[in-house]
């Protein structure tokens, strides 16, 4: 009905909208020869992290769906710290090559 956007959290009931994403990703990779190629890999690796990510949120949202803005930005403020922290003293991650 009209209030299509009703649901349940921790069965109390809220009225608040959900929030809908879309992701447009475009690649071009401009060698014809091997462009078909990259292009789908770049396109299928993209697909794999943008699904793997999702499905984190997912899977904890239920730490995160009842918190303020106070408590977001809070978490956020930690986040943040805890990454420039990990960035100063922390070894490198992300990488295959040690001298990148």
């Amino acid at each position: 009905g009209k209030q299509w956007y009703q649901r349940r959290v921790r069965g109390q009931k809220t009225c608040e909208p959900a929030m809908t994403c879309y992701k447009l990703v475009e690649v071009e990779f401009k060698w014809r020869i091997i462009g078909g190629k990259v292009e789908s890999f770049i396109q299928d690796t993209e697909r794999r992290l943008f699904n793997t990510i999702n499905r984190q949120i997912f899977c904890t949202h239920y730490q995160w769906c009842d918190m303020t803005m106070a408590d977001i930005r809070a978490l956020e403020d930690k986040t943040k710290d805890e990454l420039d922290k990990q960035r100063k003293e922390g070894e490198l991650q992300g990488t295959t090559d040690k001298n990148y």
